[in-house]
């Protein structure tokens, strides 16, 4: 039988390591990014804040601002979330008047196309909560869209 030399790597070894990596990376990479409209009955939402909260572990929550409609929330893992809305009067002319500082906000920059004579449209409360807002998706990896439509209260 011949002699090995220490440093020779066999094919089959070669294959396994490549096949491990291969997992490995594909693991690594397995984020969601979901985009997509959020409407009051027919028209856009100009302006609010969308989260995702998952299911799974510590119930993370993600958010993402909308505005005239549009929303996007980059690396959700997969799985099961609860959908929460809020909306709040459009900013004239800068973000400042955008509640919360967990969005990464630039506060003294001013907003390309803000929205400044867009108009205020309130959503029932029960959107304003996991539990009650009746909104759910199941995240996937890679890019997706996913559109809500919130119904208007009754007495409007």
């Amino acid at each position: 039988m011949p002699a090995r030399s220490p440093g020779r790597v066999t094919p089959p070894l070669l294959f396994c390591v490549l096949l491990l990596g291969g997992v490995a990376a594909a693991g690594c990479s397995g984020k969601g990014d979901v985009s997509g409209q959020v409407k009051v009955g027919d028209k856009p939402l100009p302006s609010g804040r969308i989260y995702f909260q998952l299911q799974e572990g510590n119930k993370d929550e993600f958010p993402g601002l909308i505005k005239n409609g549009s929303y996007e929330i980059k690396g959700l893992p997969p799985g099961e979330v609860k959908v929460r809305v809020e909306s709040f009067k459009p900013p004239a002319g800068n973000v400042e008047n955008i509640p919360g500082k967990d969005l990464g906000i630039m506060r003294d920059k001013p907003v390309p196309g803000s929205g400044e004579g867009l108009p205020y449209i309130p959503i029932p409360e029960r959107y304003g909560s996991f539990e009650n807002s009746g909104l759910d998706f199941t995240v996937t990896r890679g890019a997706q869209t996913k559109d809500f439509t919130l119904e208007k209260d009754k007495q409007e």
